[in-house]
């Protein structure tokens, strides 16, 4: 069974920096929900933004696991996306 590491469990940022800001999120329609002034209870607006929020957790955990992946032997494979792809 694979441990989970403490960093993984307190979902410590310290070491993925500001990595999270490299992806490309969509946020168009949140934004157009903004504009229109829609109040934050809205059922739109928590859909949307959830999403959002969603979006970025997915991020999270993959920079997460990017980095166990790394310090980890036993794992030979790892899909690499957003701008990851780049560096290698």
């Amino acid at each position: 069974m694979i441990d989970i590491t403490k960093s993984i469990q307190s979902l410590d940022t310290s070491d993925i920096s500001d990595n999270l800001l490299h992806y490309k999120y969509n946020v168009s329609h949140l934004l157009s929900l903004i504009d229109k002034d829609i109040e934050k209870d809205d059922p739109l607006y928590i859909s949307s933004y959830r999403s959002f929020e969603g979006e970025v957790y997915e991020n999270f955990l993959y920079e997460k696991l990017l980095r166990y992946a790394q310090e980890n032997d036993f794992i030979d494979k790892f899909v690499l996306k957003g701008f990851h792809q780049n560096n290698y």
